[in-house]
């Protein structure tokens, strides 16, 4: 949000005297943000500013899986349990990744409903 005076178009500055120099006051009121001093510089430096639509783009590429984050609920035994064999393959010189772990899991379980149905 801006200041006051800057949206109602209203100049309430005044001039310094001759050699004095700005008060702190009115050089934080003169100096941009740091968000608008970031929003200009790509403008500045002649980079166009790329569009960021929240809209998924309607084609997945063939062959290449996204990861996306999410959330879920499971027992502290299962936790405890993937936090051992991660340790375990960790020492044996493995990624040791409980995420993958769990996407195999689940790949597993979805291979496994398909041939159910």
């Amino acid at each position: 949000m801006g200041r006051f005076d800057a949206l109602t178009h209203l100049d309430t500055k005044q001039e310094p005297h001759a050699g004095a120099s700005p008060s702190g006051q009115e050089r934080a009121r003169d100096a941009k943000s740091p968000v608008e001093a970031s929003a200009a510089q790509p403008q500045q430096l002649g980079h166009p500013i790329p569009d960021r639509s929240p809209v998924r783009s309607p084609v997945r590429p063939i062959g290449k899986r996204i990861i996306t984050r999410n959330a879920f609920e499971i027992y502290e035994d299962q936790i405890d349990t993937l936090r051992q064999l991660s340790y375990q393959e960790k020492i044996q010189g493995k990624p040791g990744s409980m995420s993958n772990m769990v996407r195999e899991a689940i790949d597993e379980y979805l291979r496994k409903r398909k041939s159910t149905l």
